[in-house]
């Protein structure tokens, strides 16, 4: 599996201005159930795409934002 880095610093920045949005009303208890579980998903996700440089959805469509 190579995770070639193709999200530049802006889209990373971007990511993780997200991940905050989908996880600060969780942890206020503004969500809760199903709504609260996908919105942590989605943040975990984005989290391990930020982390890394890579995401596959830019991968598979061949996109690039270095």
């Amino acid at each position: 599996m190579n995770l070639k880095k193709n999200i530049g610093l802006v889209d990373r920045l971007l990511r993780a201005l997200l991940i905050l949005d989908l996880i600060i009303p969780c942890v206020l208890g503004l969500t809760t159930g199903v709504v609260a579980f996908s919105m942590i998903s989605l943040a975990v996700v984005l989290l391990f795409s930020c982390a890394t440089g890579y995401c596959w959805v830019y991968d598979t469509l061949e996109v690039t934002t270095l």
